[in-house]
């Protein structure tokens, strides 16, 4: 069985940053284009909005915020990763 090192762990924790940066990122984009395409859906018609391409868009924009709140979970699980506890003097 082969020992992880330092160096690894050191790795580990930049690409978990990384994971967290770009989530971040994606995160404001998502948040961004979801209220452009709210505020296009709340300028059509109520008859457009009840119609299947409004029901359709409409069901898109609710899909992008429920897999955005799910990435935002994994965000959570890759903060969570202390490397710190393993990351010590003397490892």
């Amino acid at each position: 069985m082969k020992r992880i090192t330092r160096e690894q762990l050191e790795d580990l924790k930049i690409l978990s940053n990384s994971i967290i940066e770009a989530i971040d990122e994606y995160s404001e984009k998502v948040l961004e284009y979801k209220d452009d395409a709210t505020e296009y859906a709340d300028d059509r018609s109520e008859k457009w909005q009840d119609s299947e391409n409004g029901d359709i868009y409409l069901s898109w924009i609710d899909d992008l915020e429920s897999k955005s709140d799910e990435i935002l979970e994994l965000k959570d699980a890759v903060e969570n990763i202390n490397f710190d506890d393993v990351i010590k003097p003397g490892y």
